[in-house]
């Protein structure tokens, strides 16, 4: 083996000469043998190869230093000399992608994953935008130190720059593919998606609910029924038919369709639901048939859930939708006095409807109450349901929680006075029922 201070000695020599284009020549044999040229050697490359960059004739050689310097970096990798690469690579005057690439490709391939993660850190932060090539280096060293949050930022430039890295992803598993999937989706290329997830089911990748999902929200995002369909159909045949994100994003994609009667049918058929699932539900309705939103709103009571600010949104639209605004600002406030009741926050919800811009309705005075019976607020309780029998005075049941109320305070001559009107209204209580 030649001794490496040959490499220092003859690029030397080629400089004292005169002779340039024979040091670059030199050098890039250099760079192929076992001799590693030391940082003078590596400086004068650089040099000689920005003026030939100039030259009308340049030798045959890859133009500009970043790229020569970019081919020693390579060379340095593959023969497991990092520390050598490394320094190379932090003497570049100006590294471009490439060059970035080089080193982060050549972190990775030695098994230095954080080492590559780290670098390409640096390279964010100096403003260099990655392309397919560094996704896919990143995405490797990401994998290698089984690091979420890493694969979520790398997701996210996929995203944003819309890369088709598979091709050049050697490893490809169900992450790299869903990741795919989802820039796609993301930027609003539905059919794409469906490209990639068709090709991972070709290539027989094991699919998870994530993905499904993912394609399913690309079906939904192209408004494509008969692509949902035989995605829909995939959930069924992989058993991810009762994972509860894959089934909200089912519902969705018939609304989306305007599949009404299918997303219908399908929440229904659900063993669980969530708010998310709810609210997709209203959602879906609330854009052609107002009336079945609020419908579906009102049945979300029974299953004991508290709306949230979406859920109100898809409600006064679908209010306005029906040209009934007034009803929409009751159901508003109701919303939020049951929200406040749930929380055992009755006094709150009192003031709520105190500070009401225009006379509570029924619906309102009855949310308050029931919260009053739950968390047993007598006072409160009595005013509620007053309130009430001042707006419908034969409402049977309001006499029976009002006497109960009265009962369990230990008022007996209220109660007494409560069953007395409710006899006089031939509404006698039933035995075993309250």
């Amino acid at each position: 083996m030649i001794p490496s201070h040959v490499g220092a000695i003859g690029n030397s020599d080629f400089r004292v000469l005169g002779l340039r284009r024979r040091e670059v020549k030199f050098t890039k044999l250099v760079s192929t043998s076992h001799i590693h040229p030391i940082s003078p050697t590596i400086r004068h490359l650089i040099t000689w190869a920005q003026i030939f960059s100039n030259e009308p004739d340049p030798p045959i050689l890859p133009r500009g230093p970043a790229i020569l310097a970019t081919n020693l970096i390579k060379s340095y990798c593959e023969k497991g000399l990092l520390k050598e690469a490394r320094r190379l690579f932090d003497e570049i005057p100006e590294r471009d992608v490439v060059a970035w690439t080089a080193m982060i490709s050549g972190y990775t391939s030695c098994g230095c994953h954080a080492q590559a993660w780290m670098v390409f850190i640096e390279m964010t932060r100096e403003g260099i935008d990655p392309n397919a090539f560094t996704t896919s280096s990143v995405l490797t060293a990401c994998k290698g130190m089984n690091s979420c949050s890493c694969r979520s930022m790398v997701h996210g430039l996929v995203i944003k720059h819309g890369m088709d890295i598979m091709h050049h992803i050697h490893v490809k598993n169900a992450v790299s593919w869903t990741t795919m999937i989802s820039g796609y989706t993301h930027r609003g290329d539905g059919h794409s998606g469906l490209r990639v997830f068709r090709q991972m089911l070709q290539e027989e990748v094991e699919l998870n609910p994530f993905s499904c999902s993912i394609a399913i929200r690309a079906c939904a995002s192209i408004e494509s029924h008969s692509f949902g369909k035989q995605v829909h159909s995939t959930v069924i045949k992989h058993g991810f038919e009762s994972n509860l994100p894959v089934s909200t994003s089912i519902v969705d994609m018939y609304c989306r369709c305007n599949s009404l009667s299918e997303a219908s049918r399908f929440f229904h058929e659900m063993s669980q639901r969530d708010l998310i699932t709810w609210n997709t539900l209203i959602a879906g309705f609330e854009r052609s048939d107002s009336s079945m939103s609020l419908y579906i709103f009102s049945q979300m009571g029974s299953e004991d859930l508290s709306p949230n600010s979406f859920t109100l949104t898809s409600v006064v639209t679908a209010c306005a939708n029906l040209a009934v605004l007034n009803c929409g600002q009751q159901e508003i406030y109701g919303c939020v006095v049951d929200l406040l009741g749930r929380a055992g926050r009755v006094k709150e919800a009192y003031e709520l409807i105190a500070a009401m811009p225009f006379e509570p309705d029924e619906f309102v005075w009855g949310v308050l109450l029931g919260a009053c019976k739950v968390h047993r607020h007598p006072n409160l309780g009595r005013l509620a349901a007053w309130k009430l029998l001042d707006l419908r005075p034969i409402m049977t049941e309001t006499y029976v929680i009002l006497s109960n109320i009265y009962a369990a305070d230990g008022k007996w001559g209220e109660f007494a006075k409560m069953r007395k009107l409710m006899r006089g209204m031939g509404s006698k209580k039933e035995t075993g029922r309250s």
